[in-house]
């Protein structure tokens, strides 16, 4: 469904062809620079039609997308592995054996790269543990475990193909970030807010355009 609406931000919106383009040019733009699959590439900044098309490009790439709440902690990047860093606020990266990229400058107008196998068993995507028991613990998930995640979400809630996900939640959580697969997995379209504002979902809500949401219980109480 190349033509449908795959993001909607309070900036642009992007068709599935749209994102698919940008994902392939910001592979490009990663290979370029040395990025190669397998490497781990931390990415941090706001949520926007920009991120989300670095995301799917640091995968299409073959590359592991390690989304983080800030890149300003060597400690964090050294046990992620991080091997570049893409960020909005590049200057607030510090040194190490990493590259950095400004995610908003650098990673544009760069030839498409093709596409690499999605072999289930592949590295897909690196996180920290919220550490709400301890310490946040490194943890890496392969493509079969987003793929089945997403599959048994469809399956449970049932999708059309003109559903649309609102995400409210942190990307860099697999909360917020599993929205982003489930939606390409089905076609469907996200919503994407910054951050959660209780009146601006309600606004969202009550327009009837959402259909599927994720909450964790404290947004849904305050709702």
């Amino acid at each position: 469904e190349p033509t449908r609406t795959a993001l909607v931000t309070a900036a642009c919106s992007r068709s599935w062809r749209e994102l698919s383009r940008g994902a392939a040019q910001v592979a490009g733009a990663l290979s370029t620079r040395g990025v190669r699959p397998g490497d781990v590439v931390a990415l941090e900044g706001r949520p926007s039609a920009r991120w989300v098309e670095t995301f799917f490009g640091i995968t299409w790439l073959g590359a592991i997308a390690a989304p983080i709440a800030s890149a300003a902690d060597d400690a964090v990047l050294t046990a992620l592995g991080a091997t570049c860093v893409a960020s909005d606020t590049p200057d607030t990266v510090p040194k190490g054996p990493w590259t950095s990229l400004d995610l908003s400058l650098e990673l544009r107008d760069q030839d498409a790269h093709p596409e690499t196998d999605w072999y289930l068993e592949r590295p897909l995507v690196r996180l920290l543990t919220s550490g709400t028991t301890g310490q946040p613990s490194v943890v890496t998930l392969t493509t079969a475990q987003m793929l089945f995640g997403a599959l048994g979400s469809t399956i449970r809630l049932g999708h059309h193909g003109e559903d649309r996900w609102l995400c409210c939640l942190p990307l860099h959580h697999i909360g917020g970030l599993a929205i982003l697969c489930r939606a390409a997995l089905c076609q469907t379209s996200v919503e994407l807010h910054e951050s959660f504002d209780v009146r601006r979902v309600e606004r969202s809500l009550a327009s009837g355009s959402i259909q599927l949401i994720s909450l964790v219980p404290e947004m849904l109480r305050r709702l």
